[in-house]
């Protein structure tokens, strides 16, 4: 009980979790400009792109860059106690505390890349349907693998929506 009466006592675990959020958020960075990095490889490869392509040349910086945008939105661990003064009526001081909207987006962020990891290591981004796509003209992105799975297992996409 004594625990709960002094919020201040998990300020160090707090912190920790912070600097944690902190370094994911950096390897995430990392990651996601590495994946825009092997799909232009794998592009190259398949020789649906020309082998000098870079980012710039086929467009995908911008969304990369919105991408990390997106992501950057997180607390860190210096902003943690950091509060701003309201007055009202010229006498009452509210303190507002930042985090709490923060670590929720976050979350939200996070979830759609934990998405787009499974989707993309599903079974519809093998060779074969790469095959199939440039058969009828179709790009195979994440929209034809979501379209496909769906098709596949539509309740079940439906209950991890809904989650």
């Amino acid at each position: 009980n004594e625990m709960f009466l002094h919020p201040n006592t998990y300020d160090s675990y707090r912190i920790k979790l912070l600097w944690i959020n902190f370094l994911i958020n950096f390897l995430l960075i990392a990651s996601i400009m590495l994946q825009y990095k092997l799909w232009i490889k794998f592009k190259i490869a398949n020789g649906e792109m020309l082998i000098g392509a870079t980012l710039c040349d086929t467009h995908m910086f911008t969304p990369m860059m919105l991408e990390i945008a997106a992501i950057m939105v997180s607390p860190y661990p210096w902003f943690y106690k950091e509060e701003y003064e309201e007055l009202l009526n010229h006498t009452v001081r509210t303190f507002f505390y930042v985090n709490t909207p923060l670590f929720t987006w976050m979350i939200i962020i996070r979830s759609y890349h934990l998405l787009q990891f499974i989707v993309y290591s599903s079974w519809f981004m093998s060779s074969r349907s790469g095959r199939t796509c440039r058969l009828f003209g179709a790009k195979l992105d994440f929209l034809y693998v979501l379209k496909c799975d769906f098709n596949e297992r539509p309740f079940y996409l439906l209950l991890v929506s809904l989650v």
